[in-house]
């Protein structure tokens, strides 16, 4: 499935992990899918350092006006805590209020860690930006070259 762009993906919220592992596969996986964990702590942190960033430029995060009051609302849902585990400072990301609805901030997790992992350098990264605007542009100048549409046609009147 990874041909068409399907991948297994598990978050691994130990700090410290890396953005996206080396597949792995298990005995128990149906199939032997190859299963990629994910250093969530690391991504969130590095997101947050991003959403920081309010020039627009290199790092920061550019979101398009579509998206709604939820989306970011649902991004800043999640906080850095510490907790002390055995006198241990541990420290993680939690909800806000308990059963505080973060599936934007997971989705932008899990794309951030499948753009490092298909882009794995920034040159990658600017190629595959600058003909993801290119084809943008074809196709707008591809819809205003279209002819109009001609008139309602009959194929077929049926039996008579």
């Amino acid at each position: 499935r990874q041909g068409r762009g399907v991948y297994a993906l598990k978050g691994s919220s130990q700090p410290g992990t890396v953005v996206i592992s080396r597949p792995g596969t298990a005995k128990t996986n149906k199939g032997g899918v190859k299963l990629y964990h994910i250093g969530t702590s690391t991504i969130k942190d590095s997101i947050s350092k991003r959403l920081e960033i309010t020039e627009p430029g290199p790092r920061m995060i550019h979101f398009p006006d579509s998206l709604d009051y939820d989306f970011f609302e649902q991004l800043g849902n999640e906080h850095k805590t510490l907790r002390y585990r055995k006198g241990i400072p541990v420290q993680a990301w939690e909800p806000k209020k308990p059963g505080a609805k973060v599936e934007a901030w997971d989705l932008l997790v899990y794309s951030y860690a499948m753009m490092r992992h298909v882009c794995k350098s920034a040159e990658i990264l600017d190629a595959m930006v600058k003909q993801l605007q290119q084809r943008c542009t074809d196709k707008r100048a591809g819809v205003a070259e279209r002819p109009a549409a001609p008139g309602r046609r009959v194929i077929s009147r049926g039996i008579e």
